[in-house]
């Protein structure tokens, strides 16, 4: 999470330092108030004479709240996340506080873990 008064050399520090490619922006309280992508960051360079004064809540874009319950949790997060191109969503409360994250990984990780269950369930019955 990045905080929505951090400089640009730090959100850019952030970026570097990592393999996604968006983070969120939050307040104090760790409210959700935006998200700065990859694309945000090139938009950024043009600004780089101003590195001193630009912030994270600058240069970012903000929130499309996509709300997901239900048992189509995972399927909808994940055709959700392949659409825009995110390797997670964060989960928040409905004061938009993050609590945590869901990633592709894991979802990926869970839907292939419950195929193969459900394969040996299919085998075991054909004995």
């Amino acid at each position: 999470m990045i905080l929505r008064n951090a400089s640009l050399n730090s959100v850019l520090d952030t970026f570097a330092n990592s393999d996604y490619n968006n983070y969120p922006v939050v307040d104090k309280e760790e409210r959700l108030l935006g998200i700065i992508t990859a694309e945000s960051i090139r938009a950024a360079f043009k600004h780089k004479d101003l590195e001193n004064l630009v912030v994270a809540e600058d240069i970012m874009e903000p929130v499309i709240t996509y709300n997901i319950r239900g048992q189509d949790l995972l399927r909808k997060a994940n055709e959700y996340m392949d659409r825009h191109n995110f390797e997670y969503l964060p989960i928040v409360t409905d004061e938009s506080k993050i609590v945590g994250f869901i990633g592709k990984r894991i979802i990926n990780k869970f839907i292939s873990t419950r195929l193969m269950e459900i394969e040996q369930k299919i085998k075991s019955l054909e004995k």
